[in-house]
């Protein structure tokens, strides 16, 4: 559902899922993330790209247990390294070249 951008069914599996399972919360922020990716480079979507990552980034940090993000460092390619939280998205969301990677890294 996220790599084809069906929204439809992503949503319907998200509320199927248990949100206070502390091992499955990691793997519902990727899927955001994830989501907001393809919207961002299949479908040139920056607006809901954006919505999708911020989401991810507020139940990783404003649950009851927080989700921290793995740190992968510099990516060796693209010479940037993947948003860890809100404030770095934030810099970000207006520079689409910027978006682009940030994409890029997630998928």
């Amino acid at each position: 559902a996220c790599i084809k951008g069906a929204l439809i069914v992503f949503n319907y599996l998200i509320e199927k899922i248990n949100q206070n399972a502390a091992l499955i919360l990691p793997k519902v922020c990727n899927a955001f993330e994830l989501l907001g990716a393809t919207f961002l480079l299949d479908m040139q979507d920056m607006g809901t790209a954006l919505f999708l990552w911020r989401k991810a980034t507020d139940i990783r940090n404003n649950g009851d247990i927080p989700v921290p993000k793995p740190y992968l460092g510099i990516h060796s390619v693209l010479g940037v390294h993947e948003f860890c939280n809100r404030g770095e998205l934030d810099i970000f969301s207006t520079d689409v070249h910027q978006l682009k990677l940030q994409a890029l890294i997630i998928t």
